[in-house]
């Protein structure tokens, strides 16, 4: 009897340690509207280790600054046509702003690429990367790799002055990487939010440059071999790690905490973590339908509909992401865009008394 009775408190103990391991899916992500704070730390932090039913202690991370991310979906904001198969865009409170797009299945979370605001001026950075599968639980992994093609950029140098090797007007690369993960641990996670049941994730991605071209004498060309240590590209391949814990407390909705480090490293300085749980934005305040454009597709005049009548600025964006114009409208009124060219606009509404943006549709000039 005595026996038995040991056995099962064995059987319960295990089942325990067994129903620890949580599982993440799709559902466990942030919804559009959704805002978290978002704190970083880069003091020196020994690695710490992985494995079945650990117990991970970063209680004594520092804040040394932090933003707020937020959570939305791409039409409501500029450079979504840039990244057609995006259903999710996160962007930070920021001096200069970044909106990073991103593709959420059933089965997975797929970083599109980003378009950033840096004085005014954008720039679009296409760099697809598979962040984590769906269901993910212990030893869950995969492989990626993708060719992110680059752009020209102006370079304007004589690498030997005035030697036989001719004057390098621009140079042109595209972006390779090889991604690899695998969820090698779960257990608890203390942070300075507080303790959450986690699985592990590291990521292994190794980037390099390929089809590097340089346009000299007019035309482009493949680097000559003897021109990529001139240029800083003897050896381009780079391998970074990037640790991530996730929880299936649906009040994170991202990565709770994320730390990175190189080959051979054994501490990192490098580490940010959610400080404050999931606040419902002012976005989602305010009812989504309470705007109706017609007709749609339009050829010069479109009509808005408003279901509060109080005037509402709204901004008209190109397919770029580029502002064309800013005014003030209310119910019923009739916009002429007689003078725009041909093509798909975003209408991203605000209303003036509470500075929340609450509605954005596309519409089609023919």
């Amino acid at each position: 009897m005595k026996k038995s009775i040991l056995f099962v408190s064995l059987l319960a103990l295990m089942l325990c340690r067994i129903s620890a391991q949580i599982t993440i899916n799709k559902s466990h992500i942030s919804a559009a509207g959704k805002m978290t704070v978002q704190a970083y730390d880069t003091n020196r932090y020994a690695l710490p280790g992985n494995g079945a039913n650990y117990t991970w202690d970063f209680s004594n991370l520092t804040e040394v600054e932090k933003d707020t991310n937020h959570y939305g979906l791409p039409q409501w904001y500029p450079g979504a046509s840039n990244f057609p198969t995006a259903n999710m865009l996160t962007f930070y409170n920021s001096k200069d702003s970044s909106y990073q797009y991103f593709s959420l299945t059933d089965t997975e979370l797929t970083y599109q690429g980003s378009l950033d605001i840096v004085d005014g001026i954008s720039s679009v950075n296409a760099l697809k990367l598979k962040y984590i599968t769906f269901p993910s639980t212990f030893n869950t992994s995969f492989t990626d790799a993708s060719t992110n093609k680059g752009q020209a950029s102006e370079l304007g140098i004589d690498p030997d002055g005035n030697g036989p090797l001719p004057f390098i007007d621009s140079i042109y690369f595209d972006i390779l990487l090889n991604n690899k993960s695998i969820i090698d641990g779960y257990g608890t996670i203390k942070t300075p939010l507080g303790t959450f049941s986690t699985i592990r994730q590291k990521m292994t991605t190794i980037s390099d440059l390929g089809n590097l071209k340089m346009f000299t004498n007019g035309v482009w060309t493949t680097v000559p071999k003897i021109y990529l240590a001139l240029l800083g590209f003897g050896n381009t391949a780079d391998t970074s790690h990037n640790i991530l814990f996730w929880t299936n407390d649906n009040k994170i909705g991202q990565p709770l905490l994320t730390y990175s480090y190189s080959n051979g490293d054994a501490y990192s300085n490098d580490f940010s973590y959610v400080s404050a749980q999931s606040q419902t934005s002012k976005l989602l305040e305010i009812d989504h339908t309470n705007v109706t454009i017609f007709p749609n597709p339009c050829q010069n005049v479109f009509s808005i509909q408003l279901s509060n009548p109080a005037t509402v600025q709204l901004k008209i964006y190109d397919n770029t992401g580029k502002l064309i114009n800013t005014l003030s409208v209310r119910n019923n009124q009739q916009i002429d865009i007689t003078s725009l060219e041909k093509g798909i606009y975003i209408l991203q509404f605000m209303d003036l008394k509470s500075g929340a943006n609450f509605a954005s549709q596309k519409i089609t000039k023919y």
